[in-house]
């Protein structure tokens, strides 16, 4: 029998805001990743409108707008300069 690797969960809480109402909204969710996390909130709940934080798309850790950089051959993936390194 083949076993099957499941990736373990975390839990990220999640932002949005409530596109009718303006209010800011949270959610817990369990997920491999934030950016799981976040397709999934943004899936669940359509009205609300998730506020996907600056983040490097190797390690995933949140950096300023400023200090990530946008891939070469695929500009949508920015990466942090340790990962590019890494990457490089």
């Amino acid at each position: 029998m083949d076993k099957l690797n499941i990736e373990p969960l975390e839990s990220f809480e999640i932002w949005a805001l409530d596109r009718v109402t303006g209010k800011a909204r949270s959610a817990t969710v369990s997920a491999p990743s934030r950016r799981d996390a976040e397709d999934y909130v943004q899936d669940m709940q359509p009205d609300w409108i998730v506020r996907f934080p600056s983040s490097c798309d190797y390690c995933e850790e949140i950096f300023p707008e400023e200090e990530l950089t946008s891939c070469a051959v695929e500009p949508d993936f920015r990466f942090c300069d340790t990962c590019i390194d890494k990457l490089s």
